[in-house]
């Protein structure tokens, strides 16, 4: 019978395709000669034959065989066993006992040696023959498993992306030297404890919300996380996976991999810082522009009503009357920059946009040589927002647009309803959204310019010299984004350009929850001429508002904050002469505002009249006045007539 060769081509190597060699340790001469003679005539070369355990150790490290067939009980009492253990643990050497004891212990024992067969004397030539070839073959092989499984190693180690296997409980399984090296971490530190442990505090939630997902749905794609390093650092990492089943079908573990991308978001971060600088030096630069524009004019007819005065007094005046205006223009630039301020966010109110497309299609048609497309859905959703700021935003858009026709043509303006999915490429959550439309034929924006249009100030031309060189498109944005809604456009040069406004629709259940109530006010008799406290941080609106006040008849106190408001409040009760009014400045810098102090005040006295002021003309509390308390709201700038007309109508009980 001819030796046996692998039939696996991949698990041969150079040392098995010669002859097998089988030592044979049998302390029993017939039985070992029979072997011998058996195995020969098969094809197989005997090493040598042993009786005892030293001479089968001498022989396995000086012939290094392919097999030993080991009897269990040898000459002199040595073991068989405990010498196949030294041979499987020493030499790695497959080993097939050959006994004639056949009971339990023996066999249990035998068992812990890992053999890799076991024949029963007497045994026949094909019971030998057939042992032999089967436990060469599965030693075969288990060395081609073990030089396929070093290989895989090998790959798994020195992959270039981490790697790692989580249990259905989230605790690390595997992972790879290349994950290791990643975090800074031994593996006997890893392994065993749950991800969890390795994820910064701040993303605890997505990996919570993630995991069970993943296992439920099989996959995850570039989820975005950060893990903590052993030195203390943070990476930020995309972790990609799949789950691997048991043979029932259920979870058994995950393969994960995950990419450093600690680098791409710092070169991001430094993009974005670069960007902001940019938009930065040109929103001031065209803040100086304008502002300086504004003061020249004011400061020419100031300095020339001061050369008119003596001899020509109405030109004088008139000269003044010109300053105020420009003054008083100024504030819609005022108002346009505190869009980007915490001052801007939006007091919205549930309606329709609808009648806010009609007044606004009014605009298009009022020059003359254009047509509006009005387009609005009869069943068009209402939405939540604040009408001036939404009123803004459209006279921006079809500002331009009027700008970019000025050859004449048609301008949409139209309102949908739309349902956004949640996987929109639109910045916007899933739900549905009210989306208002301008479109223009005009001559379109070139690509390179259309991902800059939202920047402040932002043109290709000199300041002040190319239509939309100011802060229009950039307020659009703000605003639509306080909204929590998005803005989009798409331009095609020759064609024209269409601006897309998405607003969330407004959730009508719900809208029934009652209003905090209003700040009530006692009726009380007119008063001529009232004392009156001024609140403001700043000196030069505390002198210029008591010298307005003053000369309308009123006697006027003034402090710089709301711990002196309160103060003054209480000498003057206790005095016998309250104040019949009190004037509060809404942002005090390092001091107690008027929000605070008005509360305050209210413990001291109910029924006290209180004015709210603030530059901040789109601060909610001065939309929303009553609700905080105040019986009244003055926007800065303001004129003597609009502050002498506020004072009045609250001290004539006009409220």
């Amino acid at each position: 019978m001819a030796a046996p060769e692998p039939t696996d081509p991949a698990t041969i190597t150079p040392n098995q395709r010669r002859t097998p060699t089988i030592l044979v340790v049998e302390d029993e001469a017939i039985v070992a000669a029979d072997v011998r003679a058996s195995l020969e005539a098969a094809g197989y070369r005997i090493s040598s034959v042993e009786a005892t355990g030293d001479g089968a150790l001498a022989s396995v490290t000086r012939e290094r065989p392919d097999l030993v067939l080991l009897d269990v009980m040898l000459a002199g009492g040595d073991s068989g066993i405990d010498l196949a253990a030294t041979i499987h643990t020493r030499d790695d050497v497959p080993v097939v006992y050959l006994t004639a004891f056949s009971d339990a212990a023996v066999v249990e024992r035998a068992k812990q040696t890992a053999p890799y067969g076991f024949l029963l004397k007497p045994f026949n030539e094909r019971e030998l023959h057939a042992t032999v070839e089967m436990a060469l073959y599965r030693h075969h092989l288990e060395e081609a498993m073990r030089r396929h499984e070093a290989q895989f190693r090998q790959l798994f180690d020195h992959a270039p992306l981490p790697y790692h296997s989580l249990d259905a409980n989230g605790k690390i399984l595997v992972v790879n030297q290349a994950w290791l090296d990643a975090l800074g971490y031994r593996r006997d530190e890893v392994l065993g404890r749950p991800l969890a442990d390795f994820v910064v505090t701040a993303d605890l939630p997505i990996l919570q919300d993630r995991f069970p997902r993943f296992k439920k749905e099989e996959r995850v794609y570039d989820v975005e996380f950060h893990l903590r390093q052993r030195n203390g650092g943070v990476i930020a990492i995309t972790l990609n996976g799949v789950i691997a089943k048991d043979v029932e079908g259920r979870f058994n573990r995950t393969h994960c991999i995950f990419q450093d991308v600690s680098e791409r978001r710092r070169r991001e971060a430094a993009a974005v810082r670069q960007r902001n600088l940019e938009s930065l030096g040109l929103l001031g630069g065209g803040i100086a522009h304008d502002f300086n524009n504004l003061l020249t004019s004011i400061l020419g007819n100031v300095e020339l009503a001061e050369s008119l005065v003596a001899n020509d007094p109405s030109q004088a005046r008139a000269c003044l009357v010109e300053a105020k205006k420009i003054a008083l223009g100024a504030r819609s630039l005022t108002g346009e920059l505190l869009t980007f301020s915490n001052g801007g966010a939006p007091v919205k109110r549930t309606g329709s946009l609808a009648p806010l497309l009609r007044e606004a299609s009014t605009f298009v048609v009022a020059g003359g040589n254009l047509a509006c497309d009005l387009q609005i859905d009869p069943a068009l959703w209402p939405a939540d927002f604040d009408t001036e700021q939404i009123n803004q935003v459209l006279f921006n858009l079809l500002t331009n647009a009027v700008e970019a026709m000025e050859c004449g043509g048609t301008i949409t303006l139209g309102a949908a309803n739309v349902t956004v999915e949640a996987t929109s490429s639109l910045p916007l959550g899933g739900g549905p959204y009210v989306r208002i439309t301008v479109a223009d034929q005009g001559p379109g924006i070139a690509p390179d310019r259309l991902a800059k249009i939202f920047d402040p100030y932002y043109t290709d031309k000199g300041l002040g010299e190319a239509h939309g060189a100011g802060l229009g498109l950039a307020v659009c944005h703000s605003v639509v984004t306080r909204h929590g809604g998005a803005i989009d456009v798409q331009s095609e040069l020759g064609v024209g350009t269409t601006f897309h406004l998405y607003l969330p629709a407004a959730n009508l259940h719900g809208c029934a929850a009652g209003a905090t109530p209003t700040a009530r006010r006692a009726a009380t008799p007119a008063i001529a001429h009232g004392r009156i406290l001024v609140m403001d941080d700043e000196q030069m609106i505390r002198d210029i508002t008591h010298q307005m006040l003053t000369r309308a008849g009123h006697t006027v106190e003034v402090v710089a904050d709301g711990r002196e408001a309160i103060a003054q409040v209480q000498r003057a009760r206790s005095a016998g002469a309250p104040f019949d009014l009190v004037i509060l400045d809404l942002s005090i810098c390092g001091g107690m505002g008027g929000k605070e102090t008005i509360r305050r005040l209210r413990e001291i006295e109910p029924q006290l009249t209180a004015l709210v002021m603030s530059g901040y003309s789109n601060d909610p509390i001065m939309a929303d006045y009553e609700r905080h308390g105040f019986a009244g709201a003055l926007i800065k700038p303001f004129a003597m007539d609009t502050l002498r007309a506020a004072v009045e109508s609250l001290l004539h009980g006009e409220r």
